[in-house]
């Protein structure tokens, strides 16, 4: 019980910088420096090693019980930012330009461009929608 109640509070603060006093939650968010700030917040959270399991579970919990509330569109698609932001934050950690010992050039060459890249909202968005056959004719197309 008290690792689900630790979740949603981590959960809240996550959103926190979108939703507004008294209202419903609105997206996309009146103030641009929120997903920013989301981000942050995930970024901290994560170090701190919040980010688990049981954050997961309340995450998909809350996306589910928001999927039945037809009134509050804007949660649905604010709980997917924050999956999109956790799989985004994620996946930067990992590197894919090593296999079996050896370099592999193409994924080295993107993971150096996108560590070059200044990272906003809308590019980690873009990345988070493009499919696996995308990346595959990228690839072809760099070697």
């Amino acid at each position: 019980q008290e690792k689900i109640e630790q979740s949603t509070d981590v959960l809240k603060a996550i959103i926190s910088p979108v939703m507004n006093e008294g209202e419903d939650a609105m997206w996309p968010p009146r103030n641009p420096e929120a997903l920013i700030l989301m981000e942050k917040e995930i970024s901290n959270r994560e170090k701190e090693g919040q980010l688990d399991e049981s954050f997961l579970s309340e995450v998909n919990a809350q996306l589910r019980q928001a999927k039945d509330e037809v009134d509050k569109p804007g949660l649905q698609v604010m709980l997917q930012k924050v999956l999109q932001l956790y799989a985004s934050n994620f996946l930067r950690k990992r590197s894919y330009a090593y296999k079996g010992g050896e370099v592999v050039v193409p994924e080295k060459f993107l993971e150096s461009i996108i560590e070059g890249m200044n990272f906003t909202q809308e590019i980690v968005y873009i990345v988070s929608i493009i499919s696996a056959s995308d990346m595959l004719s990228l690839r072809k197309c760099s070697s």
